[in-house]
């Protein structure tokens, strides 16, 4: 699965607020974005715990992109 995400300066927000868009910090789908709902099984955290659906989405294009 490909996402433009993995490119995007917004991708991991900084402490001074700059950086970031709703999806990266509050895991919330940003407006205005072409987006397939693709969620991703996780690990487990603890040995013999269980794996646990994500909801994660496969960006094609986003308002809030910019090269990174």
């Amino acid at each position: 699965m490909m996402t433009i995400c993995w490119a995007c300066g917004n991708a991991v927000p900084d402490a001074e607020g700059e950086r970031g868009c709703p999806w990266s910090r509050e895991g919330k789908p940003v407006e205005g974005w072409t987006a397939e709902r693709r969620d991703i099984l996780v690990q487990a955290t603890s040995p013999g715990g269980e794996k646990k659906r994500v909801e994660s989405y496969q960006v094609i294009t986003c308002p809030a992109f910019v090269p990174g």
